[in-house]
């Protein structure tokens, strides 16, 4: 029954416990306020760095994809300048060819025109 009074008499609200009480809050909350601060500070500084690096990582890739382009446009232009001297040798090769058919027809015909000249002057003079 004393312990249920005693109780009671601590759990009561006088004007100093009231005024410690709301000094306590004020000083918890102040630190609060302080640590959200800090924090606030914090997470803008990883977001500065963030933006920072991301910018440097974009930056570099886009000169590597710059660079990667220029290589793969100066391959590119090897490959077509080879593709002409390919075509130009293939080219020059098949009017070799030809010419030389040509000239292996011509020379055919002027030897069947020699050979029938030849058995025509010979039957010209057979008669």
């Amino acid at each position: 029954m004393y312990q249920t009074i005693i109780f009671l008499f601590y759990s009561q609200s006088t004007p100093e416990s009231w005024a410690q009480f709301s000094h306590d809050n004020i000083t918890r909350a102040e630190h609060e306020r302080m640590a959200s601060i800090q924090l606030r500070t914090l997470i803008d500084n990883v977001l500065v760095d963030t933006s920072r690096d991301m910018g440097e990582q974009n930056n570099a890739v886009n000169q590597a994809f710059a660079k990667r382009v220029n290589e793969v446009q100066d391959a590119k232009d090897k490959l077509q300048d080879n593709l002409r001297k390919v075509f130009t040798i293939s080219i020059s090769r098949n009017k070799i060819i030809q010419c030389g058919h040509v000239h292996c027809v011509i020379q055919s015909d002027r030897s069947r025109n020699r050979l029938h000249s030849s058995y025509v002057k010979l039957k010209r003079h057979d008669i």
